[in-house]
């Protein structure tokens, strides 16, 4: 089995599931019901220069080539060589290697634990304090090159009260369409991006991703003599 304390972040890109544990993250062939573990999976966050501390893992909306990685009010961006590349193939853009929250998302946004993609230029943002956003950039001088953009934001939690944030540890977009996927404490489910309502019932993590398993308190492997692999 394999062994983590919470989901941190999890990431669609095209046919695969990236899910980040605290230790380890995890690949999986998801389409379908029966999301399937890749070859060579799940590999230790350390040993990838990812950034540290990080809560939440998200696609940018206006390239397939980048994603987001937000470490409390840091955004790191990463790049990967091409749209098909493994995410752990990427690197960082920029040598600062990040910019804050407010700056990328024109708002003071606390903890952000997940985001989705709501259409070809639209993220759906959710906080750690209950808020639910959409943000967006939008062409204000087509005459210049590059182009001008306006980055705006606008708080839809008002339209979202009955999504309880403070069960939710990792979103991401789902295989089916029009809905996004939920993972919280030991269990997942998905909802509806259009108003954020539940679509069917909610199933236990370790009974459908293999060798993912949540537990508050792990079994030490350096007391017991015939322990299996920890992640």
């Amino acid at each position: 089995a394999g062994y983590q304390r919470r989901v941190r972040g999890a990431v669609r890109r095209g046919e695969y599931l990236y899910i980040f544990g605290n230790t380890h993250f995890f690949k999986y062939l998801s389409v379908s019901d029966k999301p399937e573990l890749q070859r060579g999976y799940p590999k230790l966050i350390s040993s990838f220069n990812f950034p540290p501390g990080f809560t939440a893992v998200m696609n940018d909306p206006y390239s397939k080539k980048k994603l987001y990685f937000i470490s409390g009010k840091d955004v790191y961006q990463w790049k990967l060589q091409d749209s098909r590349n493994s995410l752990e193939e990427g690197m960082y853009t920029r040598k600062k290697k990040q910019r804050r929250v407010k700056d990328l998302f024109s708002e003071d946004l606390k903890s952000i634990i997940g985001a989705y993609k709501s259409d070809s230029r639209c993220l759906t943002l959710f906080s750690r304090d209950g808020t639910v956003g959409r943000w967006h950039r939008q062409v204000v001088d087509k005459s210049t090159t590059p182009r001008v953009l306006k980055k705006q934001y606008h708080d839809i939690s008002k339209k979202w009260k009955f999504f309880d944030v403070q069960k939710i540890q990792g979103i991401t977009d789902s295989y089916h369409k029009g809905h996004a996927i939920v993972f919280g404490k030991e269990d997942f489910w998905e909802f509806k991006k259009t108003d954020g309502s539940q679509a069917g019932e909610k199933k236990m993590i370790s009974e459908n991703f293999e060798k993912l398993t949540i537990c508050e308190e792990m079994p030490d492997p350096i007391i017991l003599s015939t322990a299996p692999e920890y992640y």
